[in-house]
């Protein structure tokens, strides 16, 4: 008997400690000074081994609100509990304001006000998150088509859409090609990822391949699309390339009445040839037509890269937003030589490289002026992610073979041993994690 206690006792102790952990708190702070209506928002949360073993059993909190959320497998434990685990939500928030969550070991009673609705017809998935929907064609791959916003089409069903390229290597010029992996990165009410790789060409010198993710939220008239242009399919025989131009196109379902932009004029000297490039860049622009507008940011991935000078081209009605620009004299790609003619100019992809790019489609009512694209872009750089708690982040054991210290650990043992800690240093700017850098260096897979 004495010993059945004894292992009540423990189970009820492991399974306290448990419920404890699980209490996973979070915050999320408006860096900017905006105000951010259903602003996605994304959290990486660990928890220690078999504490968590069913997404369906966790629950949002803000306070005692709450919060519809969205939770998907990053890692796992070997025994088959989850690890880490990505949290998807949206909230508002005013200017600098901070918010504290906490997930909780319990089944949520809410769902979402809207919620994504994913269908499929063959090969075709239609995607519709409430205040937009279009499709994809998983097979026969020409970007995103039939963008509807508010019942107004936005992007047109033709098969003009999708990823060009030129590589000089090859000698061609090549849209899209064949779908080689499709599937959904996640998948659920709040948010739904949906992958598609493909191949441009392969010949005896390696190949080139494209990755296009599209991401949207539940409510939210945003779409954003991750591209990504890979060199050298053939690992056993890579080759440099030499990237005349690379764009991805998004036919209009309309003429554009008004193309209000954001423009930002740069000063960049290149670190390997001491080469200086002043353009002004379309960061940020905007096509309007019959009371509603979509508005075009593309970024480097990791941040917008002063370097290469974006442009947005208009051919007809079909949109090429660049991240390779041809004939541009240097202004936008790194020249073979200082010295490169104007037209000679192209991007040098090193032998298993990557070319990264960030595309954010935003649809609104009404029209926008210069100063407010040029907020909205630094709202997209600054994406609002979850910071986990320093200290439970500790005591989980998620990052580290087990606990670390803290900056409230160390003050605390200052003031043990009667010293003053150094309230000073502690850090005063707000996290930034899409901190604007000069020189970007982020591939795919890391």
């Amino acid at each position: 008997m004495k010993q059945l206690s004894t292992l009540i006792f423990l189970l009820l102790l492991i399974s306290s400690t448990f419920s404890a952990l699980v209490d996973a708190p979070f915050t999320v702070k408006e860096p900017l000074g905006f105000v951010r209506a259903k602003e996605p928002v994304v959290a990486g949360m660990v928890f220690p081994k078999g504490a968590v073993t069913d997404l369906r059993n966790l629950s949002l909190f803000r306070g005692t609100t709450e919060i519809p959320a969205q939770f998907d497998k990053l890692v796992k434990f070997e025994d088959g509990s989850f690890q880490w685990v990505l949290c998807s939500f949206t909230d508002d928030y005013s200017s600098k304001e901070e918010k504290a969550y906490t997930i909780k070991r319990t089944s949520p009673t809410i769902n979402p006000a809207t919620s994504i609705q994913l269908t499929r017809t063959g090969s075709v998935i239609h995607i519709n998150n409430g205040v937009l929907s279009f499709d994809i064609d998983t097979v026969n791959f020409k970007g995103i088509k039939s963008v509807v916003y508010n019942s107004k089409k936005m992007i047109d069903s033709t098969g003009n859409g999708g990823i060009t390229v030129r590589d000089e290597i090859y000698g061609q010029t090549t849209t899209n090609g064949p779908v080689s992996k499709a599937g959904f990165v996640y998948s659920g009410a709040m948010r739904a990822t949906l992958r598609i790789e493909g191949i441009f060409y392969t010949d005896t010198s390696g190949g080139m391949g494209y990755s296009y993710m599209i991401t949207v939220y539940a409510g939210v008239p945003r779409i954003k699309i991750e591209l990504q242009v890979r060199n050298s399919l053939n690992a056993l025989n890579g080759r440099m390339a030499r990237i005349k131009k690379a764009f991805t196109s998004f036919p209009l379902a309309f003429t554009p009445t008004s193309t209000p932009q954001y423009d930002s004029t740069i000063n960049y000297v290149y670190p390997y040839w001491s080469y200086t490039a002043k353009t002004t860049a379309n960061w940020i622009k905007a096509y309007e037509h019959d009371g509603k507008g979509m508005a075009v940011t593309t970024n480097w991935s990791g941040g917008f890269h002063p370097f290469w000078a974006y442009r947005q081209v208009l051919n007809g009605t079909v949109l090429e937003a660049y991240m390779v620009r041809e004939n541009s004299g240097g202004i936008g790609h790194r020249p073979d030589t200082v010295t490169a003619a104007a037209n000679d100019s192209i991007l040098l992809l090193m032998d298993l490289d990557v070319i990264n790019q960030d595309i954010y489609l935003d649809f609104y009512e009404g029209t926008r002026t210069p100063a407010e694209l040029g907020n909205l872009r630094l709202r997209q750089i600054e994406a609002s992610i979850g910071r986990p708690d320093p200290a439970y982040l500790s005591t989980t054991g998620g990052i580290s073979a087990g606990r670390f210290g803290t900056l409230a650990d160390e003050e605390a043992s200052y003031t043990k041993w009667g010293w003053t800690p150094a309230i000073n240093l502690r850090p005063k700017s707000p996290a930034m994690p899409g901190l604007e850098k000069s020189y970007d260096d982020v591939h795919y897979e890391t």
